[in-house]
Formats: structure tokens, C-alpha cells, sequence
């Protein structure tokens, strides 16, 4: 009998401590700025390059079937002033479980509970069908991300979704793991109580439209050879730079992987540690000019 209640007592204990450490994505108080990259690889390369950055809170609250769900709200102007509500709204449970409702339909979006092997649905972002949309978890671990030590799911090496963070693309982002071909999503800012823990950009909001040969003049000439490459990439300018330029490799997920400053015209950075798959890469001067390829790094 005694046995029995100190066992009780200690997973009591346990799921106590567990609830308390857990961090909610679904916070009033939390912040994400997203940059949405459109590429085409088909069109000409001076028109085949967009970008659009969009704010991210939870604001007000509604209850549907008994459970209380946040409002997800988006922002599109550059000082992220002019909210409104997205097409989704989201809650979380003390067991680490994110849902996310279209108004019509709930799933489960993040889930904390799962082990390697594991296998989990992602709602398709048109219909929130499961439909040819699973995924094998490959571990859980922790890692140091926005300012603290997150739980973290990882699928093909790379980090799925940690908790109070959501994942790399955004607080829903993991709707856009299978919306790779023509576009790629990745966290510029995240802030909580107005403090910045996480950025990956120099400005939290990037912006630029589809543009024709004739509007893009004053744009970098950047030449980058080999591409497929295996270890060393060659960046050439047409000219000896004015000031330095900076160089930034991203995974389609949206994460930076590396960052270098470039001052000769003719510059060689070292990729050999770098694993073989398809990137974005981004040049962009002082004075705001930007370039962005993609590249295949194969071995």
C-alpha cells in the first residue's frame, strides 16, 4: 500500500513538473516576423525572385465545442501596425499538444509527446486533409533556440518544431513542410514582451516585388560558380566592390546555416562541410541591394 502511493505520488510529481516546464506557442504576448520566398527556376533570373514579409500574434479569444481558442492575427505593412484575423485560430493543452482550427475542422498541429519512429499527420493547408501528408519522426531532443534550451522534434536531421518557438517557417509553419518547389518560408523575428530572442536578418521585414529587366539596373551582377557544387563555390562580382558585401546559405526550411562577408571581386567559400541538397543563397550590400539564387551542393 505504501509503495503503491509513493508510486502515485511521484508520477503525480511528474506530470506537475511537466506541465509547469511546459512553454505555450498560443501567447498574447509572443511575436513572428516571416519572410515568404517565391522563386522560379523556369523564368528568366532577373524576374524569377520575390519576397513578402508577414507579422504573426494572438490576439482575443473564442470558445468552440468547450475549448477556448486564441485568434492568430497577420500583419503585412513593414512597422507591423495593421493587424487582422488569419483563416486560422489555434489553442494548446498542458500535455503538449498545439491544434489548429479553420474554423471548420480541428487538428492536431504540434505534437510534444512523440517518440522516434513515430509517425504524424500534417493538415493540408487548402482542405486540412491528411492525405499522403505523414511524416516518421526521426528523435527528440533539446536544443538552444530563441533565447532558451526547447524540447525539439526532428525529422531528416533537421528540426521539425520546438516548443514555444513553433518551427523555422513560422508559428504554423509545419503546414508548409510539403510547399517546398516554388516557395520557401523562414523566420526573420521572434519576440516575446517586446524582447527580441531570435533573429536571423538585419531587418525583421524584407520586401521585394517580381521585377523586370529594365527596373533592376542597380541590382548586383553576381556570378556563382559551380553550381551543382561539391566543396568550394566561386563568387564573382562584375566590379571590385565599394564596401563589403554579406553572403547568407539557408535550407528551404528557412534557416541559416552560414554567414560570410565578401570583399574581393573574386571570392571562394568553403562548402565541404555543408550536406548535399538544394539552398537559397543571398547577397545584399550596405545601401540594401540584395541578390538571391538558389544552389545544389552535391558530392
Amino acid at each position: 500500500m505504501k509503495k503503491t502511493i509513493i508510486l502515485s505520488l511521484f508520477t503525480l510529481l511528474y506530470k506537475w513538473a511537466y506541465c509547469q516546464e511546459y512553454e505555450t506557442i498560443v501567447d498574447t504576448t509572443k511575436q513572428w516576423a516571416v519572410v515568404q520566398y517565391w522563386f522560379y527556376t523556369d523564368w528568366p533570373v532577373e524576374d524569377r525572385f520575390a519576397a513578402f514579409t508577414t507579422g504573426y500574434r494572438f490576439r482575443g479569444d473564442t470558445l468552440i465545442n468547450n475549448y477556448h481558442y486564441k485568434f492568430l492575427e497577420e500583419c503585412k505593412d513593414s512597422v507591423f501596425e495593421n493587424w487582422y484575423r488569419s483563416e486560422y485560430l489555434m489553442r494548446d493543452d498542458s500535455a503538449g499538444r498545439v491544434y489548429i482550427h479553420d474554423y471548420n475542422i480541428e487538428k492536431v498541429l504540434y505534437d510534444f509527446n512523440v517518440k522516434a519512429n513515430d509517425t504524424i499527420w500534417i493538415p493540408n493547408p487548402y482542405d486540412f486533409s491528411d492525405e499522403d501528408a505523414s511524416l516518421i519522426i526521426d528523435s527528440v531532443g533539446v536544443e538552444f533556440i530563441a533565447g532558451k534550451e526547447r524540447k525539439v522534434v526532428y525529422w531528416w536531421g533537421l528540426v521539425l518544431y520546438s516548443e514555444g518557438f513553433g518551427t523555422y517557417r513560422g508559428p504554423y509553419g509545419i503546414l508548409t513542410t510539403y510547399n517546398v518547389a516554388n516557395c520557401s518560408w523562414y523566420v526573420t523575428c521572434f519576440q516575446q514582451k517586446s524582447e527580441m530572442l531570435y533573429q536571423s536578418e538585419d531587418s525583421c521585414y524584407i520586401h521585394f516585388d517580381y521585377t523586370s529587366i529594365s527596373d533592376k539596373k542597380d541590382e548586383m551582377d553576381v556570378h556563382v560558380y559551380p553550381n551543382p557544387v561539391s566543396k568550394q563555390l566561386r563568387v564573382e562580382l562584375s566590379s571590385s566592390p565599394n564596401e563589403s558585401l554579406s553572403f547568407s546559405l539557408f535550407t528551404l526550411d528557412g534557416k541559416k546555416i552560414m554567414n560570410a562577408i565578401l570583399s574581393e571581386q573574386v571570392n571562394s567559400i568553403d562548402l565541404e562541410n555543408i550536406a548535399n541538397g538544394m539552398y537559397l543563397i543571398q547577397f545584399k550590400s550596405l545601401n540594401g541591394q540584395m541578390s538571391t539564387q538558389t544552389l545544389i551542393i552535391k558530392k
